[in-house]
């Protein structure tokens, strides 16, 4: 509990605590997503990775997308007269896929930060905290708290979404 010397301001999230944040929700997701449970095995996938990111700024008008496709293996290492060979596959979608019957999966889990204090108790970060000294200069310090409460996030199976982007059945 703060003193009276003490204030706890709100003060932004900084992109380290954010890429914490984003870490945590991204494993949570990978963890929970039955398609990737350790008992199974693929012999050929593709796959991309997108981050949208919507803040509160007069500097961006717009959502900013970062999206990363998976990388198959090099060349020299699989024969270039075998492309099927390589279990990663650039995409998606697959390349001359053997069945009709492929499976194409997508999740979407969307996190909305409303109180930057609140999402780092959530997640068991420092909180910054304006102490005021004898002097009457005040100086930022961090309380650690332990973890406290949940994030405000959604995850959504967008796999429908997903096969229409692809063109695929």
């Amino acid at each position: 509990m703060p003193t009276s010397n003490e204030t706890i301001p709100n003060k932004a999230l900084s992109g380290a605590e954010l890429k914490a944040i984003m870490k945590e929700k991204f494993a949570h997701l990978l963890a929970n997503d039955s398609m990737l449970s350790d008992h199974l095995a693929y012999g050929r996938i593709s796959y991309d990775i997108t981050i949208r990111l919507d803040f509160d700024s007069p500097y961006y008008a717009m959502p900013i997308v970062n999206t990363i496709a998976s990388s198959p293996v090099g060349r020299n290492i699989v024969e270039p007269n075998n492309p099927e060979l390589a279990a990663i596959e650039s995409g998606p979608p697959l390349k001359g896929p053997h069945t009709d019957k492929r499976m194409i999966s997508g999740t979407n889990i969307r996190h909305e930060i409303t109180n930057p204090n609140k999402e780092r108790l959530a997640h068991g970060m420092s909180v910054p905290v304006d102490v005021k000294r004898n002097d009457g200069s005040v100086r930022t310090e961090s309380i650690d708290y332990p973890r406290q409460g949940q994030s405000n996030i959604m995850v959504t199976d967008i796999s429908e979404q997903t096969r229409r982007e692809l063109g695929v059945k």
